[in-house]
């Protein structure tokens, strides 16, 4: 079993000390005896798990979004749909009037 500090840690990863400290004891991913901290194998590859990207859903389809039914109805038809309710709703806007 190997002991890791986190200043050496951090300085292979290129963040802070205290920054690593903080996420080590948030997750309970290390060993403390007084001051002194030191991680373990186990504790470095929890605290990587921790890190490790993960793509975020996106916003339509954490609200349900994707998962509607799509409108019936041909594309141009739709498309057409479409324009005619953008020409009612103009009321002027752009007439020297």
């Amino acid at each position: 079993m190997s002991a890791y500090r986190p200043t050496d840690l951090a300085k292979q990863w290129g963040c802070s000390e205290r920054a690593l400290r903080k996420l080590a004891r948030d997750i309970g991913a290390c060993r403390i005896l007084g001051k002194a901290m030191w991680l373990t194998d186990d504790d470095v590859r929890a605290i990587e798990e921790a890190v490790r990207f993960r793509p975020a859903e996106s916003s339509a389809t954490m609200r349900g979004a994707a998962s509607l039914p799509l409108p019936a109805g041909d594309y141009e038809i739709l498309r057409a749909s479409r324009d005619t309710k953008r020409r009612r709703g103009r009321g002027g806007h752009g007439q020297g009037g």
